[in-house]
C-alpha cells in the first residue's frame, strides 16, 4: 500500500499577496482564508503562508544592489540612509499617508459624535441624523482599515530593512565594527 499523498497546505500554494488585487490588498481580503482556518483550530507551522515574493531575500538583495549601484555612480561613498531612501522611500511615504488618514479619521469621531448629540437635542430632519450616523460608521471603518494597513506596511518595511541589511553584511558591502573601540568588548 502506498503512502497517502501529502496534504496541500497554505505554505505550498505561495503567498496570496503575490496575486491579490488592489481591493484585496487594501481590505486585507487575502488574509481571510488564514483567519477562517485559525478560527476553527489552532494554526500549525505548515498552515501559514510563505513570504511574499517581494519580501524574499533574493528580491530585496536585487533592490538594494540596483539602488547601491545607481547611487555609487553619482557618489562613490553613499550613506546607508540615502540607500534606504532610494530603495524603500516610497514605503516611508505610504506609511506617512496611511498614518495621516488614520489620525484624520480618528479625529472625526468626537466631532461627529457631538453633531449626533446636537441633532438628537434639536429634533431636526431624520435624513440629517442618518447622514451623520453613516459618516460616523464610515469614519470608523476607514480608521480600522488605516490602522491595519499602517501595521502591515511598517511590518513589511521592517522585513525589508532586516533582510536588506543582512544581505549587505553578508556580501561585505556594509561593514560593521566587531568591537566597541573604547571598551574592548564585542558588539551585539
Amino acid at each position: 500500500r502506498s503512502p497517502p499523498p501529502p496534504r496541500k497546505t497554505l505554505a505550498m500554494v505561495g503567498h496570496p499577496w503575490d496575486t491579490a488585487s488592489c481591493a484585496s490588498r487594501f481590505w486585507l481580503l487575502w488574509l481571510w482564508p488564514l483567519l477562517r482556518k485559525g478560527s476553527r483550530a489552532p494554526l500549525q507551522e505548515d498552515d501559514v503562508y510563505e513570504l511574499p515574493s517581494h519580501l524574499r531575500a533574493s528580491s530585496i538583495d536585487a533592490q538594494w544592489h540596483r539602488s547601491l549601484s545607481s547611487m555609487k555612480a553619482a557618489d562613490p561613498q553613499p550613506t546607508v540612509f540615502w540607500i534606504l531612501m532610494r530603495t524603500f522611500g516610497w514605503r516611508y511615504s505610504l506609511i506617512v499617508v496611511i498614518f495621516s488618514v488614520w489620525l484624520a479619521s480618528l479625529s472625526l469621531v468626537p466631532v461627529l459624535t457631538d453633531s449626533i448629540f446636537q441633532w438628537l437635542n434639536s429634533g431636526d430632519d431624520v435624513l440629517h441624523g442618518l447622514a451623520l450616523a453613516a459618516a460616523l460608521v464610515a469614519s470608523y471603518l476607514v480608521n480600522c482599515n488605516a490602522g491595519c494597513q499602517w501595521y502591515q506596511q511598517t511590518t513589511q518595511l521592517g522585513y525589508e530593512l532586516r533582510a536588506g541589511a543582512a544581505m549587505l553584511v553578508f556580501r561585505r558591502t556594509l561593514r560593521l565594527p566587531s568591537q566597541d573601540p573604547g571598551k574592548q568588548r564585542a558588539l551585539n
